[in-house]
């Protein structure tokens, strides 16, 4: 089972069958006026062509979910501009619940069906592509931790930055040797080996911008994970 779906199968029959995970639905909904008031709320495109006008397939939290009839791709519109989702992010009672319950609640089940498999990829693609080689490489805004593993690596070999970390600002590795964290993309390093970016594009407002930007960080030949 790739990784993509192992998180599915936890998201579905683990976390969302929490009565913990109604509560934080409760509060998006009561928060969600406070962070993403309707009228500051915008109008997009199909984020996949571009196609102007689609029908709404959904509503879910409030906003409403459109389907491109022309490339199939599903998105929010309006939508929170990059400057909402932060402060979302970083300042809502929701989130803090997220980390501090449902986080805290969860931590084995996580581990199994989340935190693990995504580690084990992301070591394979390593030993597949680079062996013992020193790596340079980006995650790019991990969320409560990072899926590198740094006691993976021979010592020296890993040079990590942690860029824009979501909802923690410390490294928890026993092995903090050249890691780093960084507030913004922009301060990260150019011409890196590897960029990791997991859980990222439905948390920006523009994804192909995001990919864009990230792209501008990784040598040529190397690797961008997502």
């Amino acid at each position: 089972m790739t990784p993509q779906n192992q998180h599915k199968v936890y998201y579905n029959t683990h976390l969302k069958q929490l009565p913990l995970y109604e509560q934080w639905a409760h509060l998006i909904a009561k928060e969600k006026p406070k962070f993403f008031p309707p009228k500051k709320l915008k109008q997009i495109g199909c984020i996949g062509c571009g196609k102007r006008n689609c029908n709404t397939a959904f509503v879910k939290n409030g906003f409403a979910y459109k389907h491109c009839g022309k490339c199939g791709s599903v998105f929010v519109s309006p939508r929170p501009t990059d400057s909402m989702l932060h402060a979302f992010y970083q300042h809502s009672r929701a989130m803090q619940f997220w980390k501090q319950k449902i986080m805290g609640a969860t931590p084995t089940t996580r581990q199994t069906f989340q935190i693990s498999p995504l580690t084990y990829w992301l070591e394979s693609v390593i030993n597949n592509y680079f062996g013992n080689s020193t790596i340079h490489a980006i995650d790019y805004r991990p969320t409560l931790h990072t899926h590198w593993d740094n006691e993976k690596f021979e010592p020296g070999t890993l040079h990590l930055t942690l860029a824009e970390p979501t909802m923690f600002s410390t490294i928890e590795s026993k092995r903090k040797e050249n890691i780093r964290i960084t507030g913004s993309l922009a301060s990260a390093p150019r011409g890196v080996d590897v960029i990791t970016a997991f859980g990222v594009l439905e948390q920006v407002f523009n994804p192909a911008d995001t990919i864009s930007q990230i792209a501008k960080k990784c040598r040529k030949g190397g690797i961008f994970l997502m």
